[in-house]
């Protein structure tokens, strides 16, 4: 089953990401901070096929470009896409 990692601080955001994923039929992991996100990740790389990241966080130090680079170093498989 296809897993994703969603990793927003927008609660409403979140909510249609994660909406979106039932609807699908995806299991996901959603955090709103990117070093919860992170931390949850290690260990555990090999379980996603999917990391959905908001690009900007107001309260913290690791942006939504660090997540995917940390993503990507564990994991240089998984498909990049970007929205803007």
């Amino acid at each position: 089953m296809p897993k994703a990692l969603i990793v927003e601080d927008d609660e409403r955001v979140a909510d249609f990401y994660t909406e979106v994923m039932k609807l699908w039929g995806i299991d996901y992991w959603a955090y709103p901070s990117p070093e919860r996100a992170l931390q949850a990740f290690k260990g555990h790389e090999d379980n996603f096929n999917l990391v959905i990241t908001d690009l900007q966080f107001e309260d913290s130090d690791v942006a939504g470009k660090g997540v995917i680079r940390r993503v990507r170093d564990t994991q240089p498989g998984i498909p990049r896409r970007g929205i803007r």
